[in-house]
């Protein structure tokens, strides 16, 4: 699954340039555990992945990212891709 989603990611480096550092999902699970509101879609997925690649396409609002989720137990493990318009940080 890391090789499928690091083969993903390097067509999207093609495409968009360089990503952003690697994104480690542990301050927003603290967060929700707290019970600070965490917006969707980065409230699951901090729930199924520890990190994701994340880029901002150029000229556009909206954040593409890239993840193995593998953390819910009653799921298969499967390459996750999220498409928001909403600042995941």
């Amino acid at each position: 699954f890391y090789a499928l989603k690091n083969s993903i990611a390097q067509q999207l480096d093609d495409r968009w340039g360089r990503q952003q550092p690697l994104w480690g999902m542990n301050t927003l699970r603290v967060q929700g555990e707290r019970g600070d509101g965490i917006p969707e879609p980065w409230a699951t997925t901090s729930s199924v992945a520890d990190d994701l690649d994340l880029w901002q396409p150029p000229g556009s609002d909206r954040w593409i990212a890239l993840g193995v989720g593998y953390r819910d137990e009653t799921d298969e493990v499967h390459v996750l891709a999220v498409a928001s318009d909403i600042d995941p940080v």
